[in-house]
């Protein structure tokens, strides 16, 4: 199994990207038009013989240049079957599932879940951006010298031997730092162990299964799902996606689909309920109390449109005529 790991540092210029190696095609893009990335997002697929997945906005405690929450992003990619490396990623997209129904649901402390508080326990801060200093390093690196290399002064030939001595340390610097980083994300991936919380995987699982993630029943089914695909190495999709799922997903033969949920209403407290509530339950509990401010209303109500009709009228009613004023007959010259 390949895993990767985007995330954004503190500096300014540590914005998201990879910091081990990139995949090779960004599959994930397909749903850019149903998911935003910066939200809890989640899909696993499969074509028989391998299968991806994708883990977005997994919050972290760290905070950006702008005193903002960092989230984590995983990639994955494997091949299909019954292996430990497979439970390990079905039980990884388990917590994932808990940590999202808890988020709507349980009022936390801490609301980075038990996937965010792993990988920020393994990928400490200073590795991070230890990461973040050397790959930005070796990306300005390579920029200046393919600058002197279209002709700027200096030339080719004057840099060649400049280009051997610089640029192979950020390079190691750059491969080490990504394969300890490797190393932190294997450790924190194997803490989770391989999945327990499923039944043994189903030769005939619940598929087009279209549920809330709050619902422990679906969110069962599509773990089910999850792993007949992965470890029978069926071909289907299982996708979470926080703003609507595509129109296509109708045409789809074996899929499960998760669909994101508001929290729950808390129940009205009185001691704490505002004028307007308290307004309400007092007439609710009088008849005569609601027949009279019903009467009040009605009142007020009848008061407002004679007001407006007869401004309507002051306004638009067209003005009599003005009364001609006869003139007096012309006086006769003696």
């Amino acid at each position: 199994m390949t895993r990767y790991l985007m995330t954004a540092g503190h500096q300014p210029d540590y914005e998201y990207q990879f910091l081990t190696e990139r995949p090779a095609w960004n599959w994930w893009r397909d749903y850019r038009d149903w998911t935003s990335f910066e939200r809890p997002t989640m899909f696993v697929e499969s074509n028989e013989s391998r299968w991806t997945a994708y883990l977005a906005a997994i919050p972290s405690v760290r905070l950006d240049f702008h005193r903002r929450r960092v989230r984590f992003t995983l990639a994955m990619e494997g091949t299909c079957g019954s292996t430990p490396e497979n439970g390990r990623a079905v039980e990884l997209f388990r917590v994932w599932l808990e940590d999202m129904a808890e988020l709507h649901t349980v009022q936390q402390s801490d609301d980075r879940g038990r996937l965010g508080s792993v990988l920020d326990t393994y990928l400490e801060e200073h590795l991070i951006e230890q990461a973040f200093a050397a790959v930005t390093a070796a990306a300005r690196q390579a920029a200046n010298e393919s600058s002197v290399s279209r002709g700027h002064p200096g030339g080719p030939a004057a840099t060649d031997q400049a280009s051997v001595t610089t640029a192979e340390p950020s390079t190691t610097r750059v491969a080490d730092l990504r394969r300890r980083l490797d190393e932190q994300l294997e450790q924190a991936l194997h803490s989770f162990g391989e999945s327990a919380g499923v039944q043994p995987v189903a030769t005939n699982p619940e598929l087009g299964l279209l549920g809330r993630i709050g619902d422990p029943q679906s969110r069962r089914k599509f773990l089910e799902a999850v792993r007949y695909f992965i470890e029978n190495g069926r071909k289907g999709r299982a996708v979470y996606l926080n703003l609507a799922a595509p129109p296509e997903s109708r045409g789809w033969t074996n899929h499960a689909i998760l669909y994101r949920e508001l929290a729950p209403r808390r129940p009205l407290d009185p001691e704490r309920a505002d004028l307007g509530s308290r307004l309400v339950q007092r007439l609710s509990s009088n008849r005569g109390l609601t027949i009279l401010a019903l009467f009040a209303l009605a009142v007020a109500l009848v008061a407002v449109v004679a007001g407006n009709q007869a401004q309507f009228h002051v306004m638009f009613d067209p003005a009599p005529p003005p009364t001609a004023v006869p003139s007096a007959p012309p006086t006769e010259q003696p």
